[in-house]
């Protein structure tokens, strides 16, 4: 009977057994950091620093374990060596994720530069050959993992090389790939848009057909443009406006988007500079996407509020903070802005004051302020409207009598001007003076 009890007991492992998985683990991590390390795309990005982290981590692990292995008591090591293995691991698989978005992006962008450089060069495309990119970049969101789109590092949109086989995807087109995704992220989780997905998805992928143009017609054009850059980048909406019209079945709507994706509610866009009441709502989600992939990209300093619980700081929180920053002032749809956010797991953050300092306040002119007429919801009597003879401004409280008649009365009665020294009398009414 002891015997049985004796076998039915889970053996305890040794510490040399314990060391001996921590090393398995290591060896495991180290060969999958090799395999990511010698790849080109890593190597050729900014994600060759993030890999250079991740073996400065590998390096510490090992020499951690290597230490314990000459304690007498190597426990004392062994949560210390466990703590360092999990960054390692959790870091590799950073790496591994931006490396295989990476490659999914660019392989979207080789595909929609193919299209748009035919509908340049024909004016005519197929709806049914964007028909297919669109489905699989919803698909493709709608496999993401975690709670929050994966939109890749803020460096994806600027240092992207393809496949030496393959025709280098511009940066336009990835701008649009990462435009595409964001609305295929929102558009599904609102009823309002939800029937418009495929279409705002279209719009995004096509931001930036109007700029590729351009692009084309400098490298590939007989007769250079003589356009600048500037004239360029300000025509660009337009100008993919015109080309998006030769997308045979393509919804009236597709031009639309596309030329107002950088126009702003209070009129101070671009190319037309046309204010909220000719903006129409499938623009203004565009445009809300447009302008936060955009912040993305800016500098990150330390005078934004923090979006996250944990107060963590990236490009992602800062982003969303200058978003609802210049919704609140005006520029962006509030409504859409703050949905696009929440869609995204943001934490808004809530404002203790009104921060009105930098907004601009409705004041008064001197020449506003001498003429300023009190009404009937102001406490004491009104003052004069028109200022007349006296140079010296009239206050609420000079006397009524002053006032001059109005020019279209020919005379008053003399009850009526008597009765203006007393407000409280009755007044009789103004007569019209007989004719002769």
């Amino acid at each position: 009977m002891k015997s049985d009890t004796a076998r039915a007991m889970p053996e305890v492992p040794s510490m040399d057994t314990t060391m001996d998985v921590l090393r398995a683990r290591y060896s495991s991590l180290a060969r999958s950091a090799l395999q990511l390390s010698s790849d080109r795309r890593v190597q050729e990005t900014p994600l060759r620093l993030r890999m250079q982290l991740s073996q400065q981590l590998g390096r510490t692990a090992f020499e951690t374990l290597t230490r314990a292995s000459q304690l007498a008591d190597p426990s004392t090591l062994s949560g210390e060596i466990v703590q360092m293995l999990d960054g390692y691991e959790q870091n590799l698989k950073s790496v591994a994720r931006e490396l295989a978005l990476w490659q999914r992006l660019t392989r979207y962008a080789d595909e929609a530069q193919l299209l748009f450089i035919d509908l340049i060069q024909n004016g005519r495309g197929r709806l049914v050959e964007y028909h297919s990119l669109v489905q699989r970049i919803l698909l493709d969101v709608r496999d993401n993992p975690g709670p929050r789109l994966q939109l890749g590092d803020a460096w994806l949109q600027g240092e992207l090389t393809s496949d030496a086989s393959a025709e280098p995807a511009s940066l336009e087109c990835f701008r649009g790939v990462q435009t595409a995704r964001l609305m295929a992220w929102m558009a599904p989780q609102f009823a309002t848009i939800a029937r418009d997905a495929e279409l705002l998805v279209l719009a995004g992928l096509s931001i930036d057909v109007g700029q590729l143009f351009w692009s084309y017609a400098r490298n590939n054009a007989p007769v250079k443009p003589t356009v600048s850059a500037t004239v360029a980048w300000n025509r660009h909406p337009l100008q993919g406006a015109s080309l998006l019209a030769g997308i045979d079945e393509a919804s009236c709507m597709l031009p639309s988007l596309v030329a107002l994706h950088h126009e702003r509610l209070d009129g101070t866009g671009f190319p037309l500079r046309s204010t909220k009441w000719a903006i129409p709502l499938l623009a203004r989600v565009l445009q809300v996407g447009v302008r936060y992939l955009e912040l993305r990209q800016e500098p990150i300093t330390a005078d934004v509020p923090r979006m996250t619980e944990d107060g963590a700081l990236d490009c992602d929180c800062v982003a969303a903070a200058r978003l609802l920053d210049e919704a609140e002032r005006g520029r962006w749809d509030r409504t859409w802005a703050t949905a696009l956010l929440q869609s995204l797991h943001f934490v808004t953050p809530t404002r203790d004051r009104e921060d009105t300092a930098d907004r601009p306040e409705l004041m008064l002119t001197e020449f506003g302020r001498r003429r300023l007429r009190f009404d009937a919801a102001h406490n004491g009597p009104a003052g004069r409207h028109v200022r007349s003879g006296s140079a010296t401004p009239a206050s609420p409280a000079s006397d009524p009598s002053s006032i001059p008649p109005p020019r279209f009365l020919k005379r008053w009665s003399g009850a009526a001007a008597s009765s203006e020294g007393n407000p409280g009398a009755p007044r009789e009414p103004l007569k019209r003076p007989e004719k002769s």
